[in-house]
């Protein structure tokens, strides 16, 4: 942690001189990269619900939560079964949508799309979508077992789905190994991440093949507090790459952070680069996670005392305003008094 100045010029960080915005009393940290946050659900309560509704609603919460990136599941087959034509419909717009509004909506939103290993049919629609909208996560799901995923016809689709998944630079991975060996067998093919996986063996399987390990946040501080399986402390504590997601979005990756740090686990530094630099680091994302010249100017302003998000700077643009700092930027002719729309976003050029 250091107490200096930072300067924000056109989305990046920059040297100033700017307009000077004092933030005593806060914490400035790289803003938030979620790499599993809330699913996608059209048909929340039994009835399909609208796809930009949907999306504000998730847009609205990540800006409050000082999430700027992140990556929303859907469920490729399943939505498909859901409802024929009408679900089909609803997936093309979602990724549409997300693939359109990327840079305007206020945090960097994107799709994570799950499916099944064994599910042969799907994977022409699956491979245009990718191309269409620049998808750029695949995680297989279903958790299937280790004898399933080896069958000769599957294992052929999953070696072809790697192949096209390397040629578009999509990143891919499995969710909830169970074993060491299931691990190694999606680390084969290319699919380098290990997403919640159910124990330590395929954690450890996938730190030893030098393949990225994203960890349920709420495990890990159960961990910390005994109440779980303790070597998921090792992967955090690891120089190796190892992020921090939750499905319950950004507060929660918050207290997690700071409860690592209030039980001594490790320091704010560390803690934090598990919800910023690692999670781009494993997705590739060279351009944000830490605050650094010429880097994307991704910022959260937490209050020192309430621990409470009160700005957030997605692309050097302000996407969410409250509590005491709608004071501390008001004198800036660039911003209103206040931001009445937590998604409203204005230029900003700063130093924090």
């Amino acid at each position: 942690m250091q107490n200096r100045s930072i300067g924000i010029d056109r989305g990046r960080f920059a040297k100033g001189p700017f307009p000077a915005i004092d933030l005593a009393g806060y914490f400035i940290l790289p803003g938030i990269v979620n790499l599993h946050g809330p699913t996608m659900d059209p048909f929340a309560g039994g009835q399909p619900t609208s796809v930009a509704a949907h999306l504000a609603e998730q847009v609205h919460r990540a800006v409050a939560q000082g999430v700027t990136t992140t990556w929303l599941p859907l469920n490729w087959g399943q939505l498909a079964a859901q409802d024929g034509a009408g679900a089909a419909l609803w997936q093309d717009t979602a990724l549409s949508l997300m693939a359109d509004q990327r840079d305007e909506a206020g945090t960097d939103l994107r799709v994570q799309l799950r499916v099944s290993p064994q599910d042969y049919t799907g994977a022409a629609g699956l491979l245009a979508a990718l191309r269409r909208y620049g998808v750029d996560q695949v995680i297989f799901a279903g958790a299937p077992t280790f004898e399933q995923i080896t069958r000769a016809a599957t294992a052929r689709h999953l070696c072809q789905l790697a192949e096209a998944f390397d040629t578009l630079g999509v990143r891919y991975g499995s969710c909830g190994d169970e074993t060491a060996e299931q691990r190694e067998h999606y680390a084969m093919i290319g699919a380098g991440i290990c997403q919640f996986p159910k124990n330590n063996a395929p954690a450890a399987a996938a730190r030893a093949m030098g393949d990225a390990v994203v960890l349920d946040a709420d495990r890990v501080l159960q961990a910390a507090d005994g109440q779980g399986d303790a070597s998921l402390l090792r992967h955090i504590l690891s120089d190796t790459r190892c992020a921090l997601a939750s499905a319950q979005g950004g507060r929660r990756l918050i207290e997690v952070a700071f409860g690592l740090v209030e039980r001594g686990v490790m320091p704010l530094p560390r803690a934090w680069a598990l919800l910023s630099r690692r999670p781009a680091e494993i997705m590739r994302l060279v351009d944000r996670g830490h605050i650094d010249l010429g880097r994307r100017a991704d910022l959260l302003v937490l209050h020192k005392g309430s621990l409470q998000v009160e700005a957030v700077l997605s692309a050097g643009r302000l996407s969410y305003l409250a509590g005491e700092a709608v004071q501390r930027f008001a004198h800036l002719q660039t911003f209103a008094p206040r931001v009445p729309n937590p998604v409203q976003q204005a230029g900003v050029q700063t130093t924090t």
